[in-house]
C-alpha cells in the first residue's frame, strides 16, 4: 500500500476526504481487476509505481485495500504544517 504520498497537512475542503472514501467505497465494488487498474492509475502516473501498486495490494481484497485508504483519509489529513504521521512498529 502506498502510504503519504500526498501532503497530509495541506488545507482541504471539510468533505474532502468523505468524498474520497465514498469515490473509493464505490470503485471496490467493482471487478477486482477493474479496481486494482484504476487504484494503480489514480495512484500515479508512471508505469512503474503504477505496477508497484498493482503489486503491493495483489494479495488484498478491494475490501482490505478500501479499508486502509479510508483509514488515511479519515485521519491522516491535517492542515497543520506540523503535523507527522504517528509510526506504529
Amino acid at each position: 500500500m502506498i502510504a503519504d504520498s500526498t501532503c497530509n497537512t495541506a488545507s482541504r475542503h471539510p468533505l474532502q476526504a468523505a468524498w474520497a472514501i465514498a469515490a473509493l467505497a464505490s470503485l471496490g465494488m467493482r471487478s477486482r481487476e477493474t479496481f486494482l487498474q484504476r487504484a494503480a492509475a489514480a495512484t500515479a502516473q508512471d508505469a512503474a509505481v503504477q505496477q508497484y501498486v498493482l503489486d503491493v495490494n495483489a494479495h488484498r481484497s478491494n475490501r482490505d485495500a478500501t479499508q486502509i485508504v479510508a483509514s488515511m483519509l479519515a485521519t491522516g489529513l491535517h492542515a497543520d504544517p506540523d503535523y507527522r504521521l504517528r509510526i506504529v512498529s
